[in-house]
């Protein structure tokens, strides 16, 4: 007899499945740094063509943006309140849960910047880069503002850009949450009036006379590295998480949705690949108008799509995200994302081994070390220390 479809609960707050993304997600861009065809003779088709798609695997960034626009909006729709005791809780879970284990690593990047041997450091060691320079840097990086400033994008750890993005999104909403709750049509008008209002700072910036660090320089920077210009990536994972709120779905043996989001994801990487194919920029990330359009504004659906097969549909890529070893590896992703590259890697590589093997092993291993007896202990602390949450291990993870 075939098993019943039933709904997925509506108490559901941890989603195993999806902490398993979380580790294809950070994989993906690990492989992407360390790319080992970047320097392999690129005359054969073959290696060209899958050099051009491992420089595309940033993407996994849009799959962090868009879990967190799900899980926030998840968590939160029914319950969020524009009150001071609310948002005071909701605030104090988004610093535990990102900002203790930041601040270790990005101190201890620091450090390695003040007394690396000269020639490892780059401009930090320079007579150019004065004390106001330095000062400057610290400050925007412990306070997550760094993205907005083009010339200190990849200072300190390189990969927090991204929690520039982040954090825009954690401060902003409780407000995106309580217009949506009221009105779906909010997902289609807020990505409208953040691009915006991104190019109207790009505007205004530019107008200044003074360089400011590159504060909003270009187009480039808002809609690449701002929650401006990636605004529509966690607006697909807020789209999906009211959706499936309100209608509840029901777990089916089709993996439609699943195949269709694993195409178009792959789709978006190939497309991205013939861009860089006929423009090559002075990076790999994607810098014309036509990869811009693919991953910030279709990208994000196709990932949605996926997230959506994945929670309602049974399937071996479900079963398989939600194996202990994808779920460990998912939790401790966020200190494997911070941790493999820049002063830190740079250190293990002038120390200990350029083996770009040896130093991902490495990453690996430390991160799960990291999760299990620094970063998770912490978090439990500190969420215990108000007494505000009554929730698992698990769910701290999502939270």
């Amino acid at each position: 007899m075939s098993s019943v479809p039933h709904a997925l609960p509506a108490s559901t707050k941890y989603f195993p499945a999806l902490t398993g993304i979380r580790a294809v997600a950070a994989f993906m861009v690990v492989l992407f740094h360390f790319n080992p065809l970047v320097y392999v003779n690129q005359q054969n088709i073959a290696v060209r063509w899958l050099n051009y798609f491992i420089q595309q695997l940033h993407v996994g960034v849009p799959i962090f943006f868009v879990l967190s626009g799900f899980l926030i909006t998840y968590r939160y729709i029914n319950t969020v309140e524009l009150s001071e005791r609310w948002i005071k809780q909701y605030l104090w879970n988004r610093f535990t849960r990102i900002y203790p284990m930041y601040f270790i690593l990005t101190a201890i990047t620091f450090l390695l910047l003040e007394y690396m041997p000269a020639g490892n450091a780059g401009a930090w060691q320079t007579t150019d880069f004065s004390w106001k320079d330095k000062a400057v840097t610290i400050l925007l990086n412990i306070t997550l503002l760094k993205a907005f400033f083009k010339t200190l994008l990849t200072s300190g750890i390189p990969t927090a850009w991204s929690l520039t993005v982040e954090e825009s999104f954690y401060i902003l909403a409780p407000l995106l949450l309580n217009r949506v709750r009221q009105n779906m049509i909010y997902i289609i008008i807020f990505p409208v009036v953040f691009l915006l209002a991104g190019t109207l700072l790009v505007f205004l910036a530019s107008l200044s006379p003074y360089f400011l660090y590159g504060f909003m320089k270009s187009m480039n920077l808002m809609l690449r590295f701002t929650f401006f210009g990636r605004c529509v990536e966690f607006m697909c994972g807020m789209g999906l998480a009211v959706y499936i709120v309100r209608n509840q779905p029901i777990l089916t043996n089709r993996l439609q949705f699943t195949i269709i989001g694993v195409a178009g994801v792959i789709c978006c990487i190939v497309a991205l690949a013939i861009i860089k194919s006929t423009h090559i920029p002075t990076t790999s990330w994607p810098t014309s108008e036509w990869s811009i359009l693919v991953q910030n504004f279709v990208l994000p659906l196709f990932v949605a799509l996926l997230f959506y097969g994945i929670l309602t549909e049974k399937s071996s890529v479900a079963n398989i995200l939600k194996t202990n070893i994808f779920i460990l590896l998912g939790k401790s992703s966020y200190v494997l994302y911070l941790l493999h590259i820049g002063p830190i890697d740079n250190f293990f590589a002038y120390a200990v081994s350029q083996s770009s093997i040896i130093r991902i092993a490495f990453y690996y291993a430390a991160s799960i070390f990291i999760f299990k007896f620094i970063e998770e202990p912490i978090l439990i602390k500190l969420r215990n220390q108000l007494n505000w949450n009554a929730i698992t291990l698990m769910q701290l993870q999502d939270n």
